[in-house]
This record gives structure tokens, C-alpha cells and sequence, in this order.
């Protein structure tokens, strides 16, 4: 009698187990079809539409149009399939936005806060140059005039950067700044300065030779600057100045 009562106990176990599983698996399956019915609702356009877009930022090199375009076809998603990274992306693509941002304002507003570029320096004619040495290729016709230029080999893009601003920095007890950098391929300088005077630097020792053409320029130069054309700094104990006749 006892084991018979033991493997009744036993089997009546296994149906408990049996039928909790049964219901574990109902509730897993419940949920699943829960959540595929809410993704399919929050997707839907309809249920979620996206009513209002603003656009905000300062620029001015782009157009509300250009804007449009891209911003247009993300809207016909619903307010939580809106894909902002995509649209971010998207946006980026214009030569002149830089950052972009995306935020989604429940129930259905998406704010985009666009940022333009700032370049400060035209890069061989054909690019911009940011203050973080960011080149981008706007249409030519939208540079900005009068930036300042630089010329040389493609890969040495950040240091003529930094040269330039080192140069400005050497140059500012004069209330100079370089309006036009060259670099050639035989890695020889030359600068325009905003004056409109030509200044040859040479390949070695132009730091030593810029000091010494700060030191002396006021007293050599100055108020006759007007009439300098060209100052060349590559002699070893001094530089020459060719003038206006």
C-alpha cells in the first residue's frame, strides 16, 4: 500500500508541473501577442501621426527648401517609428549643417535644431576649413568673402592650419594677421599678410626669422607699409624689403 501511494503521489505531481508549464507558456505566449499588437499600433501613423515640426537654429546658408526636402519624407512615419537617427544623418548630408539634433515632444511634435558650420578658412580654393580644421565642399558661390586662404599638399591640411595660427599669434603686437598661406611642394612657406605685404619665409628656421621680423618691423616698415611690397626673411642676418617706385 505505501507504494502504491507513492507513485500516486509522484503522478499526481507530474500533472501539477504539467499544467502550470501550460500556463506559464500561455502567459509568455499572451504577452508576445501583446507586445507585437502594441508594436504594430505605436508604428501606425494613424493611431500616432506626427502633426507638428519645428525647425529652429541660426543659418544662413541653407535653405528652408533644402530642409524640406529631407525633413518631408521622415514625417510619414508614426510618432514612435520616427527614425531621428536617420533623419539626423540625412540632414548632415547638406555641405553646410554641422550638428544636428532630433527630439520627438509627446503626443506628436518633433523638434530639429539644425547648426550651420563656421568655417574660418578657404582650403585650396576649393573647401572650408572650420576652426577644428573640418574641411566640407559648399557650392563655390556660397563662400564667404574676404576668409582667409590656405595653399599646399593635401595631407599637410592640420599642420598648415596650425601654422597659420601660430603665425597669427606671433603677429598680433603688430595688429597683423595672415590673410593668405602658401605651402609649396618643396615645403617652402610664404605668407600674404592683411596689409596686402608679401612675406617669404622659407623652408628652415621660420620661427626664428618671424621673431626677428616682429622685432624690427615697426621700426623698419611701419608707417610706410603702404608703400612695402614684398619682405623676404631667408637671409641669415637680416631680410630685405622691395618697395614701390
Amino acid at each position: 500500500m505505501e507504494d502504491l501511494t507513492a507513485t500516486k503521489t509522484v503522478v499526481l505531481l507530474g500533472k501539477n508541473v504539467s499544467a502550470r508549464a501550460l500556463q506559464w507558456g500561455g502567459a509568455v505566449v499572451f504577452v508576445a501577442i501583446l507586445l507585437i499588437w502594441a508594436a504594430i499600433k505605436l508604428d501606425n501613423p494613424y493611431s500616432f501621426p506626427i502633426t507638428t515640426v519645428q525647425v529652429k537654429g541660426d543659418y544662413s546658408h541653407v535653405s528652408n527648401q533644402q530642409l524640406e526636402r529631407i525633413i518631408t519624407p521622415y514625417m510619414h512615419a508614426s510618432f514612435f517609428g520616427l527614425h531621428s537617427f536617420n533623419l539626423q544623418h540625412a540632414l548632415q548630408q547638406i555641405p553646410w549643417v554641422g550638428p544636428v539634433n532630433v527630439r520627438r515632444v509627446f503626443p506628436g511634435t518633433v523638434e530639429i535644431t539644425v547648426n550651420e558650420k563656421q568655417p574660418v578658412l578657404v582650403w585650396n580654393n576649393t573647401q572650408l576649413l572650420t576652426a577644428q580644421g573640418v574641411a566640407f565642399s559648399p557650392a563655390a558661390n556660397t563662400f564667404p568673402k574676404n576668409l582667409p586662404a590656405l595653399n599646399g599638399p593635401g595631407d599637410e591640411q592640420q599642420n598648415m592650419l596650425q601654422t597659420q595660427q601660430q603665425l597669427n599669434q606671433l603677429l598680433q603686437p603688430l595688429q597683423l594677421s595672415v590673410q593668405q598661406l602658401v605651402l609649396s611642394d618643396r615645403r617652402a612657406w610664404t605668407m600674404v599678410l592683411n596689409n596686402g605685404i608679401t612675406v617669404t619665409l622659407g623652408k628652415q628656421n621660420i620661427w626664428p626669422r618671424m621673431q626677428q621680423f616682429v622685432a624690427v618691423y615697426p621700426k623698419v616698415v611701419g608707417n610706410k607699409a603702404k608703400r612695402a611690397i614684398s619682405v623676404d626673411l631667408r637671409y641669415p642676418n637680416g631680410f630685405t624689403v622691395q618697395w614701390k617706385r
